[in-house]
């Protein structure tokens, strides 16, 4: 049975963390456009899904229309063609899961052969 040794903590361990000297106003700055870039389509999606395509080409795009129109919008898309947009997403899953289980098994068989 061997004794562990303590590892002697180094200059750099031994200091603080201080979060005022970290901060960088360039990065907060850079982040947060960042941050609009990814989230501001998303805004767009949801209030351009509550709108009839009246209020779509006419009304400010970041912004609701006149009417709500969420769920009649919803209903027409899963009725369009006979429900072709449910085949849509069932081939969609389908393809998806071959795709992640095949290239599963082919890295598992890779990570065998090259261990």
């Amino acid at each position: 049975m061997t004794a562990q040794v303590p590892i002697p903590a180094t200059a750099a361990s031994r200091r603080s963390y201080n979060r005022n000297t970290r901060r960088s106003n360039l990065l907060t700055v850079v982040m947060w456009l960042c941050v609009l870039y990814f989230i501001v389509p998303i805004i767009w999606l949801f209030v351009s899904s509550t709108k009839d395509n009246s209020d779509l080409f006419t009304t400010f795009g970041l912004w609701f229309g006149n009417d709500f129109n969420l769920f009649p919008n919803i209903i027409d898309v899963f009725t369009y063609k006979d429900g072709i947009y449910l085949r849509w997403g069932l081939n969609t899953i389908v393809y998806a899961s071959v795709s992640a289980i095949g290239a599963s098994l082919l890295a598992t068989m890779a990570g065998y052969g090259l261990a």
